[in-house]
């Protein structure tokens, strides 16, 4: 036997493995197989493999050297050269060429072996090539192993970390994928996508929200397919980032293991020669005194090695050591042949198993594989067993991709149609909207409208992105209402506050003047009491020297009463000043008076004297008095006309805030109807909504109620189903049995025939006698026929009554389906009815959209509709789910019943080829030629008959089964075609008519009477 020969090169990214067997044994036939298989191996995946791989190359199955990493590979390498010297990753330089990095070379050959399988030969050779390899190896300083070995532990750590974001990082690229593809709309002819039939990717633009994208739709629909590229370019980046990393650290772990490798090897071989000369120097002087001759090797001893190497047997010795050694290493060729074996094995049920999954996510059953019985085969032929098993198996998986590509296909064929029926739906929407907003918008608002978007087949981003710019503008015109409303109630507040602060300033004003008519009320009283304070001489006196006498005060106090009295007071100082410069005129005439006494001096000087002093008093407070009543009469006139341009101001502005209080008093009396009216309707609109959310939550309870019992008869139909599965498949293996006991009946029947021909010379004397005591064997054969026939018509009969009863359950599943239907159709005309009040609430809201709790409620509403519609959508897939099974239940039965029908029509044609038969012995009965001829000749007038018999019977037979298959064909026909009628009549009045959405989204609360009246 051969020894196996396994290498393993190495690439970056890709690793071959190449399984080598030369096989040179006493045969003559030489085969050497291949196993190639290209494996996908990154960096991460290799540390954290199940099972672990192991670290060592075997070569030729003892070779304990990497080829790799041997002498040559070994000089190659270049340490890496430190930048900071710090002793952190960053202190290294990574930029190793490819070709001095290290590959991660496995082997398939993982068996562990001991020391005593092993020939002496070859551990001898091992032992010696791993010395020659390690005298190279360069034993490094204790600090040197401990730093190596901590950077080996910091490169773990590193490495386990960078995996562990790598993984999230690969999720997140996942994610941004999916969203990429969600978005893209642009190539359309890509047959591995389902979703859309346009695009390479899947659209995201449904899964986001309205508000979402009214906000974004200012920026132009391809602002979220760039933002979802640049998010993949940026996943795609730092995924290829911390793939580089993770290669890079775990080629710089690679090479510090090598090295701490290395060191040890460096260290055991140091070891090793020390030991070795000890050995020598010991046995030295034994050996010293013998023949040189004698410590050489024969060449006969080496004769046969390289046989063994390469599994040629070898000549069998005198002591019997080769052979021995020849044995053993052919067991472990057997046991490197078996590893392998096992390890196809292993793999062909593990692609067997995928293959299984994939079949059961479709629906279809994986057959069994045969068992392979390898008793007395040889190894190569076991091997091409289970490759040939491997290429089936590719073969299966290679068919499963290609129906997984049509189903893609047929997918992206209905995701076309629903998208140009959606895109349909929404351009309806979008006309009724455009009308909505004509009749509410002013008219520059509507010259700067644009018409709604046509439909054009290539999706429906163009009219999602006009519904988006509607409700902006919608959103634009309720917020300019509430605007101009929130401005009345500040113009109301404003004119309120200029009345009070008229109001305070005319109370201010009249205070003034109270005060400035109780001042000059006490100057009115001050003069009266001065008036009536004099005497009677003193104010005659005055009265006479001052001319005519004024007119007395009166009680009641005037302004002109007042103005007369202090000018009558500065007329009288006047006089006082006159009469005071008569007085000192006089006074000196007196002086130069010489002739009078001194008496009459003195006295008419003391009557002078005290008449001066009391006219100096009178002039004095006159004039104080007179300066007062000046300066307050200054004053008096000033604040006067002050107080009169005030208060004409304030009457002015009074009147203008009188006018503009009127104004406002009007527009709040109008804006306060309104507002009434308004919360009158918002009243209203409450009860209803009050009472539409009744309605609703009854409508949930009841769409509840249905799911669970939907959901319980889905459990009694899939029970029912299972059950029918179960028969159909005792009904396929007994049709397997019974077409195997007509095989066998055929055999028989044919062997029989054999053997009544070879016995019919035989037997032909005993036959008179055996014909006459027990009858004719013809007979017999046909009794015997007859029975087995029956036999095959009870059991046709069990399998029709099986099928009626199949029938039967069936049409129980079919009368449920369609309870479950009409169900479905109440549910959908509630829910229309809903829809329709909802349409008629939200047509008589669109005028006051500016309560917000309405539109909040709305919304909670449509949140409540949405989700009892994804209940309905449920329920039609399951209705639909169901459906479709009794469609392939059906079909089964239909390609049972022709099966039937074929194999009754083939029991039939036997029961006729049988009929007439005759026996074969019976033409040898007589042995004169005169019975011979008139057996012949009835033979042959039977023979006649019964061919004309059988013929017509056929006839007959073929007839009446062409009339019943015609009959069956054409109620097939007629079913199909109201099944069809009726599944299109669903799909076009379904919750699944727009899109696979149960619903049409309502938009900020407004949906088109149209579209309810449709749904």
């Amino acid at each position: 036997m051969s020894r196996a020969k396994v290498s393993i090169s190495a690439a970056p990214n890709k690793t071959r493995w190449t399984l080598a067997q030369n096989d040179q044994s006493g045969y003559d036939d030489h085969k050497e197989l291949e196993l190639v298989t290209n494996m996908q191996a990154n960096g991460v995946n290799y540390d954290h493999h199940e099972p672990p791989l192991p670290r060592y190359v075997s070569y030729d199955g003892s070779q304990y050297s990497n080829p790799g990493m041997d002498r040559t590979s070994m000089a190659s390498w270049k340490p890496l050269r430190s930048v900071n010297g710090g002793g952190h990753h960053d202190d290294y330089d990574y930029n190793t060429p490819l070709e001095e990095r290290a590959s991660h070379q496995i082997s398939l050959n993982t068996r562990v072996r001991r020391s005593q399988d092993r020939d002496a030969v070859g551990q001898h050779l091992l032992y010696e090539t791993a010395m020659l390899d390690s005298q190279s190896y360069e034993m490094l300083e204790i600090a040197e192993v401990d730093a190596l070995k901590k950077e080996q532990a910091r490169l773990n750590a590193r490495i386990e970390a960078a995996n562990r974001k790598l993984v999230l990082e690969s999720k997140v690229k996942d994610a941004a994928q999916n969203l990429q593809r969600l978005y893209s709309v642009s190539s359309q002819n890509r047959p591995d996508t389902p979703q859309s039939p346009d695009s390479s990717k899947k659209s995201r633009s449904s899964l986001l929200s309205s508000r979402h994208r009214t906000s974004s739709s200012g920026s132009g629909t391809g602002q979220p397919l760039d933002q979802a590229k640049d998010e993949l370019a940026g996943s795609t980046k730092k995924v290829h980032e911390l793939n580089a990393a993770i290669k890079t650290l775990l080629e710089r772990r690679q090479f510090v293991e090598g090295k701490l490798l290395r060191h040890t090897a460096a260290v055991l071989a140091e070891q090793s020669v020390h030991a070795s000369r000890s050995v020598v120097n010991d046995s030295h002087a034994e050996t010293h005194g013998e023949d040189e001759t004698s410590m050489m090797y024969s060449p006969d001893d080496f004769d046969g090695i390289h046989d063994i190497l390469r599994g040629a047997p070898a000549p069998a010795t005198i002591n019997g050591w080769r052979s021995n050694e020849s044995q053993k290493m052919q067991d472990e060729h057997e046991q490197q042949m078996a590893s392998v074996q096992s390890r196809l094995e292993h793999l062909n049920d593990q692609l067997r198993y995928v293959i299984g999954e994939a079949s059961r996510t479709h629906g279809a059953t994986l057959s069994l594989e045969q068992e392979l019985h390898d008793a007395d085969e040889q190894p190569v032929v076991r091997l091409n067993q289970r490759l040939d098993r491997l290429e089936d198996n590719v073969h299966l998986l290679d068919q499963e991709q290609q129906a997984v590509k049509s189903h893609y296909a047929r997918l992206q064929d209905s995701v076309h149609m629903t998208r140009n029926a959606v895109e349909a739906q929404l351009e309806g929407v979008n006309n009724r909207l455009h009308n909505t907003l004509l009749l509410c918008a002013d008219i520059q608002d509507r010259e700067s409208m644009r018409e709604p978007p046509q439909a054009t087949g290539h999706g429906y981003q163009q009219q999602l992105q006009y519904i988006s710019d509607s409700l902006q503008t919608i959103e634009q015109q309720l917020r300019q209402h509430r605007t101009e409303l929130d401005n009345a109630r500040e113009a109301s507040d404003d004119a309120s506050r200029a009345i009070d602060e008229a109001q305070v300033r005319t109370t201010s004003h009249a205070q003034k003047l109270d005060e400035y008519e109780a001042t000059v009320g006490g100057l009115w009283d001050i003069l009266r009491s001065d008036v009536t304070s004099r005497p009677t001489s003193m104010v005659d006196s005055d009265s006479s020297e001052n001319g005519p006498r004024s007119s007395p005060l009166s009680d009641d106090f005037s302004l002109q009463a007042f103005n007369n009295r202090v000018q009558h007071l500065f007329s009288q100082a006047q006089s006082a000043k006159t009469q005071q410069d008569i007085l000192r005129r006089q006074i000196q005439q007196q002086h130069e008076l010489n002739g009078k006494s001194d008496a009459e001096k003195d006295h008419q000087l003391t009557e002078l004297q005290s008449k001066h002093d009391q006219l100096a008093i009178d002039h004095g407070a006159a004039q104080e008095t007179i300066t007062k009543a000046l300066e307050y009469r200054v004053q008096v006139e000033t604040e006067a006309s002050q107080s009169k341009l005030e208060l004409m101001n304030v009457m002015n502005e009074h009147e203008k805030l009188k006018r503009f209080v009127d104004t406002q008093k009007t527009e709040r009396d109008g804006l306060q109807r309104q507002l009434q009216s308004h919360q009158d309707h918002a009243t209203a609109l409450q009860e209803q909504i009050e009472t539409l959310e009744a309605q609703v939550a009854d409508i949930t309870n009841d769409a509840r109620l249905l799911a669970v019992e939907s959901e319980v008869e889905a459990k009694e139909a899939s029970a029912k189903h299972e059950d029918l599965s179960t028969q159909l498949t005792s009904a396929v293996s007994a049709k397997d049995t019974l077409e195997q006991r007509h095989a066998a009946v055929q055999k028989d029947m044919q062997d029989h025939e054999s053997e009544i021909v070879r016995l019919t010379t035989e037997l032909a004397i005993a036959k008179a006698e055996l014909d006459g005591a027990y009858g004719s064997r013809a007979e017999r054969a046909r009794e015997a026929q007859a029975a087995e026939v029956a036999g095959l018509s009870e059991r046709n009969a069990r399998m029709i009554e099986e099928l009626q009863r199949l029938q039967g359950e069936h049409e129980d599943l079919r009368v449920s389906h369609r309870d479950l239907t009409g169900e479905h159709e109440a549910l959908r005309i509630t829910h229309e009815t809903t829809l329709a009040e909802l349409e008629g609430l939200r047509a008589a809201a669109d005028s006051h959209t500016q309560q917000m709790v309405d539109a909040e409620r709305s919304e909670h509403l449509e949140a409540e509709l949405r989700g009892m519609t994804d209940d309905f959508q449920d329920l039609t897939r399951e209705s639909l789910e169901l459906e479709k099974e009794r469609g392939q239940l059906e079909d089964l039965i239909d390609s049972l019943r022709d099966r039937c029908d074929a194999l009754g029509a083939q029991l039939n044609d036997e029961r006729v080829r049988w009929m007439g038969m005759r026996s074969p012995s019976a033409t040898n009965v007589s042995s004169s030629p005169a019975a011979e001829r008139q057996s012949f000749t009835n033979g042959r007038a039977s023979v006649t008959s019964t061919m004309a018999m059988r013929q017509e019977f056929k006839k007959m037979m073929r007839e009446a089964r062409e009339e019943g298959v015609k009959l069956l064909r054409a109620e097939q026909d007629h079913r199909r075609h109201l099944e069809a009628e009726l599944r299109r009549l669903r799909q076009a009045h379904g919750p699944l008519a727009n899109g696979g959405t149960a619903v049409p989204r309502l938009t900020n609360g407004h949906v088109g009477r149209g579209e309810a009246e449709r749904w």
